[in-house]
């Protein structure tokens, strides 16, 4: 049996046209990555959408986005560098600024 982990790392973006940005184009590396897949019994798999069915994700907005630059990439590690991981999904939307979650996987 394989047992995955997702770890979720939130932090705030305060500009919201750049937020878009970054959560655009982590959803399009997701759809992009072949390490990322639904599992057979995932129920997206029975939905009329078919490119909810095809990326494994449930929305379909950003799958076609360009994915992350090496320069969003590193502007991201700086954001989270003193940031520590967690296992619960933290989503945060305090006014002007929000948070998106960058999500990591790894097989056990």
């Amino acid at each position: 049996m394989i047992t995955y982990t997702i770890a979720y790392l939130s932090y705030v973006i305060t500009q919201e046209e750049h937020r878009l940005r970054i959560e655009k184009a982590l959803i399009s590396l997701l759809d992009n990555s072949e390490d990322f897949y639904p599992d057979d019994n995932w129920l997206g798999k029975f939905s009329p959408v078919n490119n909810i069915r095809r990326s494994g994700l449930w929305l379909t907005q950003g799958l076609d986005a360009e994915p992350l630059m090496v320069e969003e990439l590193g502007q991201i590690k700086d954001s989270v560098r003193f940031v520590k991981i967690s296992e619960v999904d933290a989503r945060v939307d305090s006014g002007k600024s929000s948070a998106i979650c960058v999500n990591k996987h790894n097989l056990l």
